[in-house]
């Protein structure tokens, strides 16, 4: 026997919930976007912190650690003169590697920390911290939270 229109009607109600429900699931929306796409994404709004958080720093020294949660990228832009103060066999990618692991951990706090940490070993050799400290207005937020 054919089913009553307002029985149909409850179970779309009941489909449409359950597709506004997984669509708020991350995990779900990111599988709808290709990996290109998240890394472009990613990568792009990296690059436009670092031009807007490094002019207020000496840019050339600037190191940029971005951690893109809803892409799972993390991002590591660095000046000129970071670039040129990597140790011989350094690699950027010591310093994404710690904060990966602490997200898959759901330990974010102390893989950034890991990472700072591994910064210091990478170009603290041939960088060296100044004897005179920088003044406040030349030292930029270290940490951005955003939406």
């Amino acid at each position: 026997p054919p089913r009553p229109p307002l029985e149909w009607l409850g179970v779309q109600a009941v489909a449409l919930a359950a597709g506004l429900a997984l669509a708020r699931l991350e995990v779900v929306r990111r599988g709808f976007v290709s990996p290109a796409v998240l890394e472009a994404r990613a990568r792009a709004r990296a690059e436009q912190v670092f031009a807007e958080q490094g002019s207020g720093a000496e840019p050339r020294a600037a190191l940029l650690l971005f951690v893109a949660l809803f892409e799972r990228r993390v991002i590591v832009l660095a000046g000129e003169g970071a670039r040129s103060g990597l140790a011989p066999g350094g690699r950027w990618s010591e310093l994404a590697a710690p904060v990966c692991d602490g997200l898959r951990r759901g330990r974010l706090v102390e893989g950034l920390l890991a990472a700072l940490e591994r910064s210091g070993d990478l170009l603290g050799p041939r960088l060296p911290a100044s004897e005179e400290p920088a003044p406040p207005e030349r030292i930029p937020r270290l940490i951005l939270l955003e939406d």
